[in-house]
């Protein structure tokens, strides 16, 4: 099945998440690159922006370093969690458990 605009449709159901990733046309989206993903799974955002917030009041450094660490593995092209990369909590956790036991 075709539709407009759609490039390419998978579901990743070996994932721990389920998962449906949509990227777009280029050539009819060629001002912007757009790629959806939809994932089902318990929203816990609330209780990790609170944690992010207070680590954060904890440990200043982090907000530079995890701008710098993201734009580094986005070049990389290590930043779609769908094909294996890490998601910006998995990195912030990185960052905050080095940062913690210096």
């Amino acid at each position: 099945m075709y539709v407009m605009g759609i490039k390419q449709l998978s579901y990743n159901k070996a994932s721990k998440i389920p998962s449906i990733k949509i990227e777009m046309d280029p050539i009819l989206f060629a001002s912007r690159k757009i790629d959806l993903m939809i994932c089902h799974k318990k929203n816990m955002a609330i209780t990790y922006v609170s944690f992010i917030r207070e680590s954060l009041a904890i440990y200043p450094c982090i907000r530079p370093l995890f701008f710098f660490l993201k734009r580094v593995i986005e070049q990389f092209n290590l930043h779609d969690p769908f094909n294996g990369g890490m998601k910006s909590y998995t990195i912030f956790l990185m960052l905050y458990q080095i940062i913690r036991t210096l």
